[in-house]
């Protein structure tokens, strides 16, 4: 057999899940040069990752530690000898290693990749294998619903949200794909019409020569998807990655086309047409007899509907949705394959639909990965989004806080949220106070929804902040101190840099706490917080006071410094949008005064300072990582217009600061 170089080009078959993706694989994989392993999914955790910030131990701890790894059958210590002889060690030839291993499995000299969701994160593979090649498997949607809709790792029954699904993943795959150098598009209908065909043509795409062997891939398919064992990490059973494969066994099969035609309820081809109508005919399916409507039911104007994504709803959880169902037009709930017999069943208690998400990676543990499949679920022209560990504060039965949407030209809210620690108090101090977040937008909004953990969207237009309708968040109350220690360490591990692990681990930081203040309230039109932009003249007049005593405290130490804050101006101040005002730093050595740190944590002015008052605030702080003696400066910002210091004759406030290990 010829060896290929390391660049032949790799396929790698992406799609809408149930699209035909594994036929495809089993098709290719038998050809006598490819070997496709079954589906990998770890490359959603390595396009979190910088690849300057890979290093050889990491990857090969990602690979053999991920769910998927043991499908592979591959030896852990032949892995490991194999990434040694990757010098000098980067992540494009890590992982070509890692598929070269599987291909010599089967004496092959080519590999391939077929996990549907890759058509996702189709520029990230692209930036780290040139050779990918993306055969983007296509299928009426309709079908695609008629197949999945019982299943895992779907939507769920909800035709509606199965068109959203479809939607979602046909057209981020193809624009992804015309992006990129090597992208062909293959029709499930004419695959299995004309397989000789269709095959003859991905050769060519593939710079394969053409084997009859892979029309003849039924003799090996129970043997090549018997590869794919249990999934215990998300409950999924070898026989269940069977059952839904089975048909790939009696070879393609033309009667699978149009399924939807007698399996779908004249209702049903209604809601899929009412939202997916389009996409069908841009993608060459003709909507049925049976058309729907010109406006569906995405497309209602007005109201609100509260979105949540969850895997399991504690006790107390369900008591803070019944209250939040009272208060939105309709509940939206996304519930994934974690969710035990109780979550579900108080999802279809308090819901107006439900839909269930399938988590076959860490990152589809989280929301991010969902939610603009989420949004576009909504059938309002407002969500007000909420996570399972978070309540309404008491104000949002109080206050007519509807009122803040009707005719208005705001387009999201910013909503103060409260880390709640038992019994009803709360930590008072930045950064768990205010700790805004963006969760009440208007859904025709253009919106950059997050690719990583913890990462936020944002929308476009203008927003503001709101000053009592706030979210209590009990993350504290709700999981045991070990546990929050391992959801930091995930989060770190997911997003390094990012994952904030002080915010769940609060107590090793000693920040202030007080009680959860008393129900307050006021006219809707008193909510709205913005900040404007401010003249120098009236920066100048923003003063800060501290004692000027040095401080002590370690390396890295998170602490506060007591100041007073003076608003001389004839403007309130407050850290809300469009331009907040915050208490910002800047530390530099002692002995020569560089800049260690220009531009240190922000403290947020909050609630608002009126005109001529004053006021004591805990200013947050980080220490320098290396011992040292040091000064502190302290000045006022106002975001995305101008620092305080850099203004003429201003005052910054300065303190010494000795770090050390004692």
């Amino acid at each position: 057999m010829t060896q290929k170089s390391a660049l032949s080009p790799a396929p790698f078959i992406v799609g809408a899940p149930r699209s035909g993706t594994t036929l495809l694989r089993l098709m290719l994989d038998s050809h006598p040069e490819v070997a496709i392993p079954t589906e990998t999914h770890f490359w959603h955790e390595l396009v979190l990752l910088e690849p300057a910030t890979m290093t050889r131990q990491r990857f090969f701890e990602l690979l053999v530690g991920h769910f998927t790894w043991r499908d592979f059958h591959i030896d852990e210590q032949a892995f490991w000898a194999a990434l040694e002889e990757t010098e000098p060690f980067n992540l494009p030839d890590a992982v070509r290693r890692f598929y070269r291993l599987y291909a010599d499995r089967f004496g092959k000299a080519r590999w391939g990749e077929k996990t549907p969701d890759y058509g996702q994160i189709i520029p990230q593979i692209a930036r780290t294998l040139p050779e990918a090649c993306f055969v983007h498997l296509i299928r009426d949607g309709r079908d695609v619903a008629v197949s999945k809709r019982h299943l895992w790792f779907g939507p769920g029954n909800d035709i509606a949200a199965q068109a959203v699904d479809w939607c979602h993943s046909i057209t981020r795959t193809r624009a992804f794909g015309e992006a990129t150098a090597r992208y062909i598009e293959v029709r499930y209908e004419r695959l299995v019409a004309k397989p000789a065909e269709v095959l003859r043509e991905l050769c060519e795409f593939l710079d394969l020569q053409y084997s009859e062997a892979m029309l003849e891939y039924p003799r090996k398919a129970a043997e090549r998807l018997a590869e794919q064992g249990d999934w215990p990490e998300h409950n999924v059973k070898k026989e269940q990655h069977r059952a839904i494969h089975e048909l790939t066994l009696q070879g393609p099969l033309p009667t699978r086309v149009g399924r939807w035609r007698t399996e779908m309820s004249h209702d049903e081809i209604v809601a899929f047409e009412s939202t997916a109508g389009q996409t069908l005919e841009e993608f060459g399916y003709a909507r049925s007899a049976n058309r729907a409507p010109a406006t569906g039911a995405t497309s209602a104007a007005g109201g609100i509907t509260g979105l949540l994504f969850t895997g399991c709803l504690s006790e107390a959880g369900v008591t803070w949705f019944r209250r939040l169902r009272e208060v939105v037009d309709e509940l939206v709930i996304f519930v994934d394959t974690r969710a035990d017999d109780r979550t579900e069943a108080a999802a279809h208690e308090l819901a107006s639909r439900v839909h269930h998400v399938g988590i076959r990676s860490d990152l589809e543990a989280h929301i991010e990965a969902h939610l603009p499949r989420m949004v576009e679920t909504c059938r309002t022209e407002w969500i007000l989004r909420i996570d399972s560990d978070e309540e309404l504060s008491p104000e949002w039965s109080g206050v007519r806080w509807s009122e803040l949407l009707d005719g208005t030209e705001l387009t999201h809210f910013w909503l103060p949220r409260r880390w709640v620690t038992a019994p009803r108090r709360f930590v008072n101090v930045a950064p768990w106070w205010p700790d805004f977040q963006l969760r009440m937008f208007r859904t025709k909004s253009s919106i950059t929804f997050p690719t990583q953990v913890h990462e936020p969207m944002s929308v476009a237009g203008r927003g503001a902040a709101l000053r009592t309708l706030a979210l209590h968040h009990h993350v504290f109350a709700l999981m045991s101190r070990a546990a929050r220690e391992q959801k930091a360490a995930k989060y770190e591990r997911l997003r390094p840099g990012g994952g904030m692990p002080h915010y769940y681990l609060f107590e090793d930081h000693a920040p202030g706490e007080a009680p959860l203040p008393r129900a307050t309230r006021s006219a809707a039109a008193n909510e709205i917080l913005e900040m404007h932009a401010l003249s120098p003249e009236d920066t100048l007049r923003i003063t800060l006071v501290a004692r000027r005593e040095p401080l002590r405290v370690k390396p890295g130490m998170l602490f506060w410094i007591e100041i007073e804050i003076a608003n001389g101006s004839d403007r309130a101040i407050v850290s809300a949008p469009p331009y907040p005002v915050n208490v910002a730093s800047h530390w530099l050595r002692a002995d020569t005064r560089e800049f260690v740190i220009f531009d240190g944590v922000r403290s947020p002015v909050f609630p608002p300072l009126a005109p001529t008052h004053v006021r004591m605030m805990s200013a947050f702080m980080t220490a320098p990582a290396k011992a040292g003696e040091y000064i502190l400066q302290l000045t006022i910002v106002q975001e995305g217009l101008r620092w305080l210091d850099n203004l003429p004759n201003a005052h910054v406030l300065e303190r010494v600061v000795n770090v050390t290990q004692s």
